[in-house]
């Protein structure tokens, strides 16, 4: 399956943090252009909010559909809906020589997806004390520092 070109609209959710990401699936394939301004749109809100069930939201809900099964088969098919899209995008940037060969993709997935919710977790039981944004961009900046090929 080859990556299409997509336009998409952020919109905003306050002056401070999130945005909505309208008109785009990101279980399809990705351009670069598409990933790029993906990747700003983080860096600019932190928090991106898709209409479908998106893997943020699967995220901080396990604990509600932990014990009921229906809902947890649910959840796990959401999430591998968007792991597999990361895992492709990390397995294409590897095949591009973007990061390191010898890094695990699936491993990748965890560190990043984990950090991400450790740090919004920290974030939220905090009070918000700290500023997300600036803490997400240096996660985004420490994560790409870890995993791009040293030139």
């Amino acid at each position: 399956m080859t990556a299409m070109a997509a336009s998409f609209d952020i919109r905003p959710l306050s002056p401070a943090i999130g945005a909505e990401i309208v008109g785009l699936d990101i279980a399809r394939p990705l351009d670069d252009a598409t990933v790029a301004a993906l990747v700003q749109a983080w860096t600019d809100h932190i928090v991106l909010l898709f209409r479908r069930p998106d893997l943020a939201q699967v995220m901080f809900s396990d604990e509600l559909f932990r014990y009921d099964p229906g809902f947890s088969s649910h959840m796990q098919g959401i999430m591998q809906i968007h792991r597999e899209a990361l895992l492709g995008y990390l397995r294409q940037a590897r095949k591009q020589g973007l990061i390191d060969p010898q890094a695990d993709p699936a491993q990748l997935f965890r560190i990043i997806v984990g950090s991400m919710r450790f740090t919004i977790t920290q974030w939220n039981l905090s009070g918000q004390a700290f500023d997300l944004s600036s803490e997400g961009q240096k996660l985004l900046k420490t994560i790409k520092k870890l995993i791009e090929v040293k030139k």
